[in-house]
C-alpha cells in the first residue's frame, strides 16, 4: 500500500484547569505563557525535520507530476438534471486608469535610498553607442560595435556577453553607494561602486527614449520611513511606459466592443497593487443561451473589494461586498450570444 501522508502531533500537557478550550496555545483558552510557548515551538522544530527525514526541510511534500495525476482522478462535479449551468472561468480583461510616464526629460523624484530602473529593448533595436544611466550613480552603454559595459568608481568595465541583450535593470543602494547590473535577468555587475562614487541622489534616468529602441521602461523607488516601526520604507514607481496607444474603453460593456487587444486569462484574475495604484480591472465574456429559462441565477463567488455587473449593456448588479454573490439575472438575458 501507498504511503499517501504522515502526521506530526505534538502535544503540551497542563494540569491547568482551564486548559480545556478548543486550542490553549492561543487565544481566550490559552494557559501557556511566552517562555512556554517557545520552548513548544523549539520542541516542534526539532521533531519535525527528524520524522520526515528532512533536516533542511527542503524536500517537496509531493512531486507535481503525482499532484498533476492525482487531479486527473477526481471527478468532475456533476450538473443538476433539471438545471443547466455555464462556468464562466476564462475571461478577457485589461487593467485601466492612471499610467505612471515621465516627460522626455525623464526627471523623477529624487531618489536617495534604493531604487531600480528596467529597460526592455525593442526586438530589432539598433542599441550601438546607446546609454543607460540613473543620473551619476549607475551607468552602463554599449559601443559602436555594440559591445556592453558599465562604469565603476570612474572606470569602464567590459561585459563578456554572447547573446542579445534583450533587457537591462539597473539596482542602486544608495545606503552604501553601490549597484547590480542585470542583462536579460542575469547578475552582470554584483554590487559594485557606484559609477561616480560621491554621488547621494539622483533627480532623473537617462536612455533612448524611442520605441524603435525602447519598448518598456519601468522604475521603481523606495524611500526610507522614521515615523513609523512597522513600514520601514514606502514603494513608487516613478515610471512605467510601454509606449503603446492607450486602448479605449468606452463602451466596454456593449456587444459591439472590440476586445482584441485585452488579455486573455482563468480566474482568479488579480490586478493591483501599489504598480497599479488608481487602476481598475474591467472584465467581459461571451456565452451562449439557446432558451431563456424561467429563472436565471448568477453566481459570484468573490469580487473584491466590488464592482458592477452589466449584461448585454445593462446595468445588472452593483456589488458593494466582497464575496457570495447570487443575482437574479433573468430579465437581461437574450437569446443567442
Amino acid at each position: 500500500m501507498e504511503l499517501l501522508s504522515k502526521n506530526l502531533e505534538l502535544r503540551f500537557i497542563s494540569h491547568d484547569e482551564n486548559a480545556n478550550g478548543e486550542t490553549d496555545f492561543k487565544g481566550e483558552t490559552s494557559t501557556l505563557t511566552t517562555e512556554q510557548r517557545v520552548d513548544f515551538l523549539n520542541e516542534y522544530a526539532r521533531k519535525l525535520p527528524a520524522m520526515f527525514d528532512d533536516f533542511s526541510l527542503e524536500e517537496p511534500i509531493v512531486t507535481l507530476d503525482k499532484a498533476r495525476d492525482r487531479m486527473k482522478q477526481l471527478k468532475l462535479q456533476p450538473l443538476p438534471e433539471k438545471r443547466a449551468r455555464i462556468t464562466l472561468d476564462d475571461w478577457k480583461w485589461i487593467g485601466y486608469g492612471e499610467n505612471k510616464a515621465a516627460n522626455s526629460g525623464m526627471k523623477i523624484p529624487a531618489q536617495n535610498f534604493r531604487c531600480f530602473i528596467e529597460w526592455e529593448l525593442a526586438d530589432d533595436a539598433a542599441y550601438s553607442c546607446c546609454s543607460f544611466s540613473m543620473g551619476d550613480a549607475a551607468k552602463m552603454e554599449f559601443d559602436a560595435d555594440g559591445q556592453p559595459y558599465y562604469i565603476s568608481d570612474k572606470e569602464k568595465h567590459y561585459i563578456s556577453i554572447t547573446e542579445r541583450v534583450e533587457k537591462i535593470k539597473l539596482e542602486l543602494d544608495f545606503v552604501y553607494r553601490k549597484w547590480n547590473l542585470y542583462l536579460n535577468d542575469k547578475l552582470t555587475a554584483d554590487f559594485v561602486p557606484f559609477s561616480t562614487p560621491e554621488t547621494s541622489e539622483v533627480y532623473c534616468f537617462s536612455s533612448p527614449y524611442d520605441k524603435s529602441v525602447i519598448k518598456h521602461i519601468w522604475g521603481v523607488g523606495y524611500h526610507r520611513l522614521t515615523e513609523n516601526d512597522f513600514e520601514t520604507f514606502s514603494i513608487n514607481t516613478f515610471i512605467d511606459e510601454d509606449f503603446k496607444k492607450p486602448i479605449d474603453i468606452n463602451g466596454w460593456n456593449t456587444e459591439s466592443y472590440n476586445d482584441s487587444e485585452w488579455k486573455n486569462d482563468t480566474l482568479p484574475i488579480v490586478h493591483g497593487g501599489e504598480r497599479y495604484a488608481g487602476q481598475d480591472i474591467y472584465m467581459r465574456r461571451y456565452f451562449n443561451i439557446d432558451d431563456i429559462p424561467p429563472y436565471a441565477e448568477l453566481y459570484i463567488e468573490s469580487i473584491t473589494p466590488g464592482g458592477e455587473i452589466y449584461l448585454n449593456g445593462s446595468l445588472a448588479a452593483f456589488i458593494k461586498s466582497e464575496c457570495g454573490h447570487k443575482i437574479d439575472v433573468t430579465d437581461y438575458l437574450s437569446e443567442g450570444e
